[in-house]
């Protein structure tokens, strides 16, 4: 490597040494000229070497200064001066990535809070149709009044449990926070969760079934509101892309675990659609010709969940025929 005080010296010697070659080759020239021309190329030379690098040093950190990222000064060589030149280029490097990952990051939280607004809407609107229909006169029935305040106070608390949900799979991503798990009976809640489908379902021609080959109790190691939460979420993104046919849920027992299915026999995915389900917001380009609610957060959701409950999350689906996902979970 060649330091500037190097590249000085040298230029200094060479201009020395053709002052000397032509002072002794016979030309007959004035000393002062031969001082002048010397000088002279002595100059150029350090014009060529240093500053013109200097300059395209000067003019890149002016275009980065003003904001222009993609800017490269280009400077050959190994001296200082190209050393400020690469560390200039990664500086501009740094702040373009910076840059785009705070342009992303910002697209995210728009989207974030965009979809997390319309996954709220559903226990909302639920509560707000209950005391419509009170208003309306529903009061005057005891046994309505009771179960549609029952059923209201139970939505409010399924919404105050999917904020805190939602809040929770935020830390999980982060790494700051573990879901503990413990012994559940996890057949409860799937019965719970199956008859409130069946409840908002309003499409006759779709059944929805529950398959637990007769078991009494279903044990797992596992958190039994989160595990709640997953079901819910898979079993209404099925239902919501089957219009007709079947949705079944489904817990077989296995050497070591629990293997749980929700299958439908919806619309189903392509292969590079099956890919990308998990991505946040993601839509296949099916779903995003109809409206049927869903946010694109709930898969991602559930992802994370079984993650933290030590397994993982997998699809397979036919276009046209139908999905499966599916998980396993630690039995006792």
């Amino acid at each position: 490597m060649f330091s500037l005080r190097l590249k000085l010296l040298v230029t200094f010697i060479l201009t020395l040494v053709l002052a000397v070659i032509i002072y002794y080759s016979g030309f007959k020239i004035n000393i002062l000229a031969l001082i002048g021309f010397c000088f002279f190329i002595f100059v150029l030379l350090v014009d060529r070497l240093i500053n013109i690098p200097i300059k395209k040093v000067a003019e890149g950190a002016k275009k980065i200064k003003e904001g222009d990222f993609q800017t490269r000064i280009k400077v050959q060589g190994q001296d200082e001066i190209a050393d400020l030149a690469d560390t200039m280029n990664q500086l501009a490097e740094n702040f373009e990535s910076d840059i785009s990952n705070m342009k992303k990051m910002e697209k995210v939280r728009t989207e974030f809070l965009s979809n997390v607004t319309h996954e709220l809407k559903t226990p909302i609107a639920s509560i707000a149709g209950y005391l419509e229909t009170l208003q309306d006169g529903a009061l005057k029935d005891e046994h309505v009044n009771k179960t549609f305040i029952k059923r209201s106070l139970k939505n409010a608390k399924r919404l105050e449990a999917l904020v805190t949900d939602l809040v929770d799979i935020s830390r999980i991503e982060t790494g700051e926070m573990e879901i503990q798990l413990g012994k559940v009976d996890v057949q409860p809640i799937l019965e719970e969760v199956i008859n409130d489908a069946r409840q908002r379902n309003s499409k006759a021609e779709l059944d929805i079934v529950l398959n637990t080959n007769n078991q009494k109790e279903i044990l797992v190691n596992g958190n039994l509101d989160r595990l709640r939460q997953v079901f819910d979420n898979l079993i209404s993104n099925a239902i919501r892309y089957t219009d007709n046919g079947n949705v079944v849920v489904s817990a077989e027992k296995r050497e070591m675990s629990i293997e749980f299915k929700v299958s439908d026999t919806g619309m189903g995915m392509d292969s590079e659609s099956t890919k990308r389900i998990f991505e946040r917001f993601f839509r296949t380009d099916d779903a995003r010709k109809i409206v049927r609610g869903g946010t694109g957060l709930g898969l991602v959701i559930c992802k994370h969940i079984i993650e933290a409950h030590n397994s993982s999350l997998s699809v397979d689906s036919v276009k046209k025929k139908g999905s499966t996902f599916s998980f396993n979970l630690e039995c006792y």
